[in-house]
Order: C-alpha cells, then sequence, then structure tokens
C-alpha cells in the first residue's frame, strides 16, 4: 500500500524476461493516445527493473486512479506472464524491500538525519515528560501489582545474578546432544536446532534469563570448521520454531471452533506469571506510544496504519528487551 501511494511510472525501455517483469503497471493520462473512436490505448511500462526497484522511484508521469476491471486485468496478465516463466513474485519484491534496506546501510547520512529530524521534532522538555510519564506508569502498575513485582525482581535478580551457572548447566545437561549435532552435516543440524528453540519457548518462558543460554549451545554444537553457520541457524530455526503458536492455534480451532485459544490463553498465563508480567504493560506501552501518534488521521487510516505499525512495534520491543523474546513469541 505505501509503494502504491508513492509510485511513479519509469521509463518506457523494453526489457525481456530475463531482465525484468514487463507489465502494463498503471495507466497515466501522459502516455494516453488520442482516439476519439473509444477510450485511450495505455502504453505499456516496465514494473521492475534489473537487480533493484530503481525505476519504483525514478521521476515519471503522474499516476492517475484504475478501475477495479483495469486492476484486475493488471493483476491476471501479470500473474499469467509470472506463470510463462516460472517465476514469483515474492522475488520481485524481497529484491525491492532488499534494495530500500539498503539505502541504511549505503546512505547513512539519510538515516541519520531522519533521524536527527525525529529527535528534533519534540523539544527536551517533551522528551523528559515522556520519560517522566512512563517512569509514573511503571510506578502505578508497581503499587497495583506489589506482589507480582517482588516476585518478578526477586526471580529475576537470581537468575541474572546466576545467569553464567546457568548457562554452563545447561550446557552441561546439553552435553549429549551438542556431541550429536557436531556430527552431523547442516541439514540434519538444523533440524535439531528447529527442535532445541522449539524446546526454549516453554523454557524460556518459565525462566526468562535461559534464553541467551540456548544461543550458547547453539554455539557448542556447532563444528569449529562451520561455525560461520551457527548465527544464520539460529535466527532461521528461531522463525520455524516462532510457527508452534500458530499451529497450536489452528489445532485448538479444529476442537473448539474459535481461534486465538492458545494464543489468548498464553497472554493471560504471560500477564499473570511473576517472572513475564511486565512483558504485557511494556508491549501495550510501546503501541499505545506509536498509535496515539496518529492523533489527527482518520478514524480507519489510524485504525489499518497507526495501529499495524504500533502492533509491529511492539513486538519489535518484544524481541529486543532481555529476557522477553520467548513469551512475545508464545503471545
Amino acid at each position: 500500500a505505501d509503494i502504491s501511494a508513492r509510485l511513479q511510472c519509469p521509463d518506457p525501455e523494453k526489457l525481456d524476461m530475463k531482465h525484468g517483469l514487463k507489465t502494463p503497471l498503471i495507466h497515466s493520462a501522459e502516455t494516453a493516445v488520442p482516439d476519439d473512436s473509444g477510450p485511450p490505448q495505455w502504453s505499456q511500462k516496465t514494473a521492475f527493473t534489473k537487480g533493484t526497484s530503481r525505476s519504483l522511484r525514478d521521476p515519471g508521469p503522474t499516476v492517475t486512479h484504475m478501475n477495479s476491471i483495469e486492476l484486475r486485468d493488471l493483476i491476471t496478465e501479470t500473474r499469467n506472464q509470472l506463470k510463462e516463466n516460472n517465476e514469483m513474485a515474492i522475488t520481485h519484491l524481497v529484491y525491492a524491500a532488499l534494495d530500500h534496506a539498503a539505502e541504511a546501510i549505503s546512505h547513512p547520512d539519510k538515516t541519520i538525519t531522519k533521524a536527527v529530524s525525529a529527535a528534533r521534532s519534540k523539544n527536551p522538555n517533551d522528551w523528559l515528560n515522556d520519560a517522566q510519564s512512563l517512569a509514573k506508569k511503571i510506578g502505578e502498575w508497581a503499587k497495583e501489582n506489589p506482589i507480582k513485582v517482588t516476585l518478578m525482581v526477586v526471580g529475576l535478580g537470581v537468575s541474572a545474578f546466576k545467569a553464567k551457572e546457568m548457562g554452563q548447566g545447561m550446557l552441561n545437561i546439553a552435553a549429549s546432544y551438542c556431541d550429536w549435532s557436531r556430527r552431523q552435516w547442516l541439514l540434519p543440524r538444523f533440524v535439531g536446532f528447529i527442535g532445541l528453540m522449539s524446546v526454549r519457548l516453554p523454557v524460556s518462558t518459565l525462566v526468562p534469563p535461559t534464553s541467551p543460554g540456548f544461543g550458547i549451545i547453539i554455539q557448542a554444537a556447532t563444528p569449529d570448521a562451520e561455525k560461520w553457520t551457527a548465527m544464520p541457524c539460529f535466527l532461521l530455526a528461531s522463525a520455524v520454531a516462532g510457527a508452534w503458536p500458530w499451529l497450536l492455534d489452528k489445532f485448538l480451532e479444529m476442537l473448539t471452533h474459535e481461534d486465538f485459544k492458545f494464543t489468548m490463553a498464553a497472554k493471560q498465563f504471560a500477564d499473570n506469571y511473576p517472572l513475564t508480567c511486565w512483558t504485557g504493560p511494556a508491549m501495550r506501552e510501546a503501541f499505545h506510544r506509536v498509535y496515539e501518534s496518529g492523533s489527527g488521521a482518520s478514524r480507519s487510516t489510524k485504525r489499518l496504519r497507526y495501529g499495524k505499525l504500533g502492533a509491529s512495534f511492539a513486538v519489535i520491543v518484544g524481541h529486543v528487551v532481555p529476557f522477553m523474546g520467548a513469551q512475545t513469541t508464545i503471545m
């Protein structure tokens, strides 16, 4: 939707399918061929160019609205072209996304400028007031839940203080697994990592400080000559293991005819379990910080744009903050 809102026609160069996807992307008034006998005939435009999404950013004619019939025809034609050439649209989209993401690295000046602009959007007093407001909310929540807070501080404090011993203990328990894993080639070792990260979800939810220990185990379970594969496998295995909550939701839906049964139960558990009770309020606060920034937008725009952005930001916060990843995943 964001690309659609900013899309401009690229130059009308003709590319073969080896170098890009050729499609009548959009209709522009400036490309119409006058014809009094019927509707205007539209020239074809190129949606993607080789290797980059540069064509999406090149200046060109102004975009006009497409009616539903034209849009449906465009989708059908594009799908047929992809099918004929045994291609998938996702590869073009991923390449475009990577191109935009790479700008943050190749053009750090722009990224820094945006960050500085965001920082200057508020004066120091506004930032101080935000920090004080957040501290006040944390204090109010602590006063309302004294038992949870006490157990949380004691439990997390002891766990953090003994983190190294806990990690070594996990390694000792997982010694046989590490020996097995180091003897395997990449694929079965990766499957083992998926199982390990699946076990991490309940274990690190119950004892959050154990979460870093699973990364240590994966490092120890990787042969020395292939240590470079440990991090990519760790991330991919975590992503695959993250499908378990969805699978459990769908399994329970077949039994109860109601979706999100596992997710809501996991959220209720995380909200009341002393070592994870702070996760829900932290994610809600992250959500509201973004959602309320769209106060000037219409109700539908605010819900669609700022609601999704806020929810995504809350999930990112849940994975970045230490000891929050596992319970964030299950709920």
